[in-house]
C-alpha cells in the first residue's frame, strides 16, 4: 500500500540509539572504544557515517561504521556521560511514499559530548514530497565536539520532481 505522511506527521529516532556504558574498557558494535583517562577517548563524541570530534585534539573519537547503502545501525554515544546517538529508521513499503512530513534521527548531547546520527533506510516504489529527512550528529560547542552524522539511504524505483530539489535530506 501507500504511506502519506502530511505536513504536520513526524517520524522520530532522536536520541535513541547507543547509550553511554559505565563500565570499564567496554567496546560493543559502534561504541566508543574505553581507553584510560589519559589516551583514550574521554571528551569524544560519537561516530557512525561521519566522524565525530573531540573536545582535546589527544582524545579520539571511534571509526565509521556501518553499510552506507543499507544502514540499519544505530549511532554511537559519545564518551563518558555523553549523548546518545539516534536509532534505527526503517521504513519498507510496497508502494508509493508521499513525504510531506519530517523523518529525524539525530543524535544529543549531554556532559562532555555528543552522540552520533542514527540510520534512515526508505523503500518505496515512488518517492514524492516535500518534506525533510535528518540524521545529524548532536551539535557540540567550546566544552565538547560534535557528534559525526549519520547514515541515510533511499531505494525507490522513481522520485518525483517535487522531491528533487525541495525535500531536505541533511547528514552532517
Amino acid at each position: 500500500g501507500e504511506l502519506e505522511m502530511d505536513d504536520q506527521s513526524t517520524i522520530n529516532a532522536t536520541g535513541k540509539g547507543y547509550q553511554y556504558s559505565t563500565q570499564s574498557w567496554f567496546r560493543s558494535v559502534g561504541n566508543i572504544i574505553w581507553l584510560s583517562a589519559t589516551g583514550g577517548a574521554h571528551q569524544a563524541s560519537g561516530s557512525y557515517g561521519g566522524r565525530g570530534t573531540s573536545y582535546h585534539s589527544s582524545h579520539y573519537s571511534n571509526e565509521v561504521y556501518g553499510n552506507y547503502a543499507w544502514p540499519n545501525e544505530l549511532g554511537t554515544s559519545g564518551s563518558r556521560s555523553g549523548g546518545h546517538g539516534g536509532g534505527s529508521i526503517r521504513l519498507k513499503i510496497d508502494g508509493d511514499f508521499i513525504l510531506d512530513g519530517t523523518i529525524t534521527n539525530n543524535g544529543v548531547c549531554s556532559g562532555e559530548s555528543c552522540g552520533s546520527g542514527g540510520s534512515v533506510l526508505i523503500e518505496a516504489q515512488d518517492l514524492s514530497g516535500t518534506g525533510s529527512i535528518m540524521a545529524e550528529g548532536g551539535g557540540g560547542n567550546f566544552h565538547k565536539g560534535s557528534g559525526g552524522g549519520g547514515r541515510i539511504a533511499i531505494h525507490a524505483r522513481s522520485f518525483a520532481e517535487s522531491f528533487a530539489y525541495p525535500l531536505d535530506i541533511l547528514s552532517n
